[in-house]
């Protein structure tokens, strides 16, 4: 298996809401599956992770029923990420 095969594999998970193969929502959602139930965390993730269709709703959808979200903190342009993409950071209690 080289290197461009690992871009294309999808993560069928059980304790995954949706089945993708972008990384961004399956890094969110590993964070998730790994917190217990009085469990916190913060992550930051770009702009897009929180506005995509498709997968990306039903992971945002999932993330504010199930997830005690406390704060998303939205960052300006350029701060974790390349010029021009801006990031957030999500907080949980």
């Amino acid at each position: 298996m080289d290197e461009d095969d690992n871009e294309d594999l999808t993560y069928n998970r059980k304790d995954f809401w949706v089945t993708t193969t972008n990384k961004q929502f399956n890094f969110l959602q590993h964070i998730v599956s790994m917190l217990n139930v009085t469990g916190k965390a913060a992550v930051v993730l770009p702009d897009n992770v929180l506005f995509e269709g498709g997968v990306g709703e039903a992971v945002r959808k999932n993330l504010l029923e199930k997830v005690n979200l406390h704060t998303i903190l939205r960052l300006p342009t350029g701060i974790f990420y390349a010029n021009g993409v801006k990031a957030n950071v999500l907080f949980s209690i």
